[in-house]
């Protein structure tokens, strides 16, 4: 997944100076104006690299046999991806121990905590990042929160060694879940 996500922020980051070069090179009214171009643009980076993550996810779930859906609004939230679907979690009688859902975040840092509110009927969330490592403090509060991290596993490396809560790498948690919905 790593690969995947370099090459395509390479083959962005060429595009994007195509687009905004003239805006970069163009005399600035102010350091105003200076800064709100350049937030401008870092928004529209973020923003990018938010969408194309979700889009790489959902890329692999679909090779990889998952049953989900991408971006379905339950219970007036609308989480990254649902698993299996909205119907299974709009069924009161669907196994909760069946159900996931997951926050697709580039980085985690505070916004995992909003995570914590999409899908209420889901006890466990789980959140697929590519943050490059959380303090121990945010780990134990992600734990206690009932939170998963999925993290790939070259990336496993740079959270902390003595950690309660469990981080999957991405193989892993597919496994997991095509052993739990296998027919």
């Amino acid at each position: 997944m790593l690969k995947i996500v370099k090459e395509e922020f390479r083959l962005f980051k060429m595009i994007e100076r195509k687009v905004f070069q003239p805006e970069v090179q163009r005399l600035f009214a102010s350091l105003d104006d200076f800064i709100e171009t350049a937030m401008k643009i870092l928004q529209a980076r973020r923003s990018r690299a938010g969408r194309a993550l979700e889009n790489h996810v959902e890329h692999l779930f679909t090779a990889a046999g998952l049953p989900f859906q991408m971006r379905q609004l339950v219970d007036e939230t609308r989480p990254d991806v649902i698993i299996p679907n909205k119907t299974a979690y709009n069924d009161p009688a669907y196994p909760l121990h069946k159900l996931m859902m997951i926050g697709v975040k580039t980085t985690c840092k505070d916004r995992w905590r909003q995570v914590t509110k999409e899908a209420p009927r889901i006890p466990i969330k789980h959140i697929l990042t590519l943050q490059e490592g959380v303090s121990s403090k945010q780990l134990e509060e992600m734990r206690q929160a009932n939170v998963t991290l999925i993290v790939p596993k070259p990336l496993h490396k740079k959270y902390p060694g003595q950690r309660k809560l469990t981080i999957l790498d991405l193989d892993s948690f597919i496994a997991s879940v095509k052993r739990l919905h296998a027919p």
